[in-house]
């Protein structure tokens, strides 16, 4: 029975990182064209917004021009605003039967943006699962590491002794 190298394991783990990387790329790529589809229904529905408040003003406009006309007894304006007022109502009203099917066809933009957002999340948990277990096996050469937990004091004593030169040098030079 053969042992498999660790060597091996850590090859196979980056390998799987790898992947997932590359899983989490093709999850942003689409993230940024759903973002696009959002903002294109957004301007849609301000547009429609913006439309129906245009249609409202036009409305209560043509509303007064009637009653006007009905008080000076102007029966040829009454009609005119009368007709202005119909076709307005018309328009508002196919405003409102298009409204639902909108909603229904941006609802998979809704629906595909949760469900992007939680795979994304789920990568981004499992790469990071994958990294910690690579780091397991082969730990670095830092300082302070969050993943090992350790610090290694005499290391940190030579960065500050640098850190300390190198500020002292800078000091010089300023002067």
């Amino acid at each position: 029975m053969t042992v498999p190298s660790p060597n091996d394991h850590i090859q196979s783990l980056e390998r799987e990182l790898g992947a997932l990387h590359k899983e989490l790329a093709s999850i942003n790529l689409k993230r940024n064209d759903i973002k696009k589809a959002t903002r294109v229904m957004a301007q849609h529905f301000k547009q429609v917004s913006k439309r129906h408040e245009q249609l409202n003003r036009f409305y209560e406009k043509h509303k007064k021009e009637l009653w006007f006309a009905v008080v000076a007894g102007n029966t040829p304006i009454a009609t005119r605003a009368e007709e202005k007022m119909k076709k307005v109502i018309e328009e508002q009203a196919q405003l409102q039967r298009d409204m639902p099917d909108q909603y229904k066809s941006w609802a998979w933009i809704v629906k595909a943006k949760n469900e992007c957002t939680e795979k994304r999340r789920e990568c981004k948990v499992k790469i990071s699962l994958k990294e910690e277990e690579i780091h397991r096996l082969r730990p670095c050469d830092s300082v302070t590491c969050k993943h090992c937990k350790r610090i290694d004091i005499t290391a940190l004593k030579k960065a500050k002794v640098a850190f300390k030169d190198g500020v002292a040098r800078m000091k010089v030079k300023l002067k």
